[in-house]
């Protein structure tokens, strides 16, 4: 019987140290567990800093994004149109013809609108309103009727200045009332559209 107690006695012991080394081992689990599931999420945070990082990187000194909101620019550019914007362009190869997005000073506002005037350009004030005149691709003497605009001066379109215009000249929120646009102040060239879907389309210097 004390044999028989005795052994009773050894197996409720070790029954005991292996609970103790069953808990030590869900314990130690439990760390790795614990350990793997912060390093996962320190990942995804170091992620989500690279890609956020890199995403201010393109927005400042690559790319932005414009939403037109009037049809100034139709057909080329529809009112609501989402625009792709190069900020890495080269200002001596902006040309007549090409689509810019601008700040405009006088009215504070920055907008899409179409290189029509460049500096040599002049300016002719007549008693029937202003017109843009300027030699074309022909080395042909051309003319635009620019109505008032109030916000231009008559004369040459002086060096690093510019013209810009609506291509739907009923929108007169252009360079007519709102003025010649500096050099610095053009912000990039619209490279196309990338919403809605069924505008989505690349083009070369906004045409």
């Amino acid at each position: 019987m004390a044999k028989k107690h005795k052994a009773d006695s050894d197996s409720l012991f070790e029954t005991a140290g292996e609970r103790k080394n069953s808990g030590k081992a869900d314990g130690a689990s439990k760390r790795k567990k614990r350990k793997k599931r912060s390093r996962g999420i320190g990942a995804l945070v170091v992620f989500l800093i690279l890609i956020t990082a890199a995403a201010v990187i393109v927005r400042v000194y690559l790319f932005d994004t414009v939403k037109l909101t009037s049809g100034a620019m139709s057909p080329a550019y529809l009112r609501d149109d989402v625009i792709l914007v190069s900020k890495r362009f080269d200002s001596a190869a902006i040309s007549r013809g090409d689509t810019v997005y601008a700040y405009f000073q006088a009215g504070n506002c920055r907008l899409v609108r179409r290189v029509a005037g460049v500096p040599g350009d002049y300016v002719d004030a007549r008693e029937d309103g202003k017109y843009l005149l300027y030699t074309d691709d022909r080395e042909a003497q051309a003319e635009i009727f620019l109505g008032a605009a109030a916000k231009l001066d008559g004369g040459v379109i002086p060096p690093d200045a510019w013209l810009l215009l609506s291509d739907d000249m009923s929108v007169d929120s252009d360079g007519r009332t709102l003025g010649l646009v500096r050099t610095a102040d053009i912000g990039g060239i619209p490279s196309g559209v990338i919403w809605p879907i069924n505008r989505i389309r690349i083009s070369d210097k906004g045409e």
